[in-house]
């Protein structure tokens, strides 16, 4: 299931996060970066349904500096390692550059935001740029990557009603040794999972977030539904209390709106327990220190399930190791 673009050459490029993607992603006159980057943006207001019908959606988004979403693609590049530009590169502190044993080149991967942040001072960053979303710098000329596989990525339901669905992975074939998790990278898609989750995983810095957003999106009834912990499920007073609960936050928000309160104002009244949607990436190093942490024993429940099943895909096709 697991494809790679073979780097041969300096300044040449490997793939991208989309080197495995999620094959109803992808939309006609798209590159799959481009597609994997309007995904994360949907997902933040509940519109996939809309993928590939707004051509100047990622054009808008990065006005409104929703940026997060460009962090979803990862590029690996291959540079010449006397060239100044890698120097400045290196410089950056979400950027990671390996040397080859000859010390003629050097492998860089970044998500698509540190290219973009490059972009802005270094020409070669410029052009990684313009291959990967043409449709939005169309003033560098580059050549277009050939089509990435388009595969039946795994689902797993965990814990009651949560999804772990893996959207894409960057497996670039390179030879950097022990360095080779800071170079790969994958994306998932967590749905139906509780805030007091996110609140937990946002708290790993070095991954990237796109969340369903509670201040554009309306939660009215139907709109959102409690994750609900066994503990509160398996006794009937408990959940008697929980149910009655959940029952006054929603009619609290629906009367708040219907007295002409935004959503952004009336979300303060939604708890932790509110069902949302998150698409994460990050290196598999970075992934590593989740799996870490959120695998353990004495790990919270629902984080601990939902990273196991990360992990397990991860391991399933072969781009993790315990």
């Amino acid at each position: 299931m697991i494809t790679a673009t073979f780097a041969t050459q300096p300044n040449d490029l490997c793939g991208s996060s989309a080197a495995c993607l999620r094959s109803d992603i992808v939309r006609a006159l798209m590159t799959p970066q481009e597609a994997i980057v309007e995904f994360a943006g949907r997902t933040c207001y509940r519109s996939v349904d809309k993928m590939g019908h707004a051509p100047k959606f990622l054009h808008a988004r990065m006005a409104e500096g929703h940026q997060d979403i460009f962090e979803h693609v990862w590029i690996t590049a291959v540079l010449i390692d006397d060239d100044d530009s890698v120097n400045l590169i290196e410089s950056h502190r979400y950027a990671w550059v390996t040397r080859t044993e000859n010390g003629q080149w050097c492998y860089v991967s970044a998500n698509m935001r540190v290219w973009l942040e490059l972009a802005r001072t270094i020409l070669v960053a410029r052009s990684v740029v313009a291959r990967y979303l043409p449709g939005m710098f169309t003033g560098y000329q580059a050549e277009l990557p050939a089509p990435s596989a388009r595969v039946e990525m795994p689902e797993r339901i965990v814990s009651g009603r949560a999804t772990v669905n893996l959207i894409g992975i960057h497996h670039p074939q390179i030879q950097v040794g022990a360095d080779v998790e800071l170079h790969w990278a994958a994306t998932f898609l967590l749905d139906g999972v509780s805030r007091a989750l996110t609140h937990q995983l946002v708290r790993h810095r070095l991954l990237s977030f796109s969340q369903e957003s509670q201040r554009y999106v309306s939660l009215d009834k139907g709109g959102w539904y409690p994750i609900v912990p066994s503990a509160i499920a398996s006794k009937t007073q408990a959940r008697q209390i929980a149910d009655e609960t959940w029952r006054a936050i929603e009619r609290g928000y629906e009367q708040l709106r219907e007295l002409g309160i935004r959503k952004e104002d009336a979300r303060y009244l939604l708890p932790n327990a509110t069902s949302t949607t998150i698409m994460v990436s990050g290196s598999i190093a970075a992934w590593r220190d989740v799996f870490g942490q959120r695998c353990a024993p004495d790990a919270q429940w629902e984080i601990r399930d939902v990273a196991n099943a990360m992990k397990s895909m991860l391991i399933d096709l072969g781009v993790y190791r315990e």
